[in-house]
């Protein structure tokens, strides 16, 4: 298996083929209960897919079924697979895009849907001074990629730090690359460059 791909799939084709209840044997203790606190129906789902898919990356590597899989946790949260403690999974979501790999060096890995309400949400926690006033002199369209391009780069330093923090990488120096698919800013911060592939079936693994 060839590690440090970025897997980007559309959640929503499954949603029309399965229910939650189908995934549920699949999913640890901790993401059913996290599940429950979510309010929204897309967000309940993308959850449940995306540790459905790091759970197949994982039976993929080590030659095992999916339902032999487990994700744990280390107390600071961060999430890890057993008998797999030498990589790194990461996963994002939102809206309809599910993203996730499993890496052989630290990740910090987001997704944004770039929705037209961005100007509701203030910047000042992702940006500084001279940023945001960048942001303000740029038009329309240029202003919304500016913007989710920033937020999710500030959320991929914030998970790559939790995750490199507990190994020898730290020392290399990071690689940063943000890519906007149709509507959606793809941001990831690591120490290894990445390779893509897109609109994974899952259909062979779940049935």
């Amino acid at each position: 298996m060839k590690l440090n791909y970025i897997y980007i799939f559309d959640s929503s084709i499954y949603s029309k083929l399965y229910k939650l209840e189908d995934l549920e044997q699949l999913l640890g203790v901790e993401t059913k209960y996290k599940i429950l606190k979510k309010n929204s129906i897309v967000d309940q789902w993308n959850t449940a897919i995306g540790e459905v898919f790091l759970k197949i990356l994982a039976s993929i590597h080590l030659r095992k079924s999916i339902n032999k899989i487990e994700i744990l946790k280390e107390e600071s949260g961060k999430p890890y697979i057993k008998d797999l403690p030498y990589l790194y999974p990461a996963v994002s979501h939102s809206k309809n895009k599910v993203v996730c790999t499993l890496s052989d060096y630290p990740i910090g890995l987001d997704i944004e849907y770039m929705s037209d309400n961005f100007h509701l949400i203030k910047p000042n926690y992702f940006m500084n001074k001279n940023e945001e006033e960048m942001l303000n002199k740029f038009e329309y369209e240029r202003k919304k990629k500016y913007f989710f391009l920033k937020w999710t780069r500030f959320e991929c330093v914030v998970k790559y730090n939790s995750c490199q923090q507990y190994n020898y990488f730290s020392e290399l120096v990071p690689f940063f690359e943000s890519r906007i698919l149709n509507n959606y800013v793809l941001s990831i911060y690591s120490s290894s460059k990445n390779k893509y592939i897109y609109d994974i079936n899952l259909n062979k693994y779940i049935l």
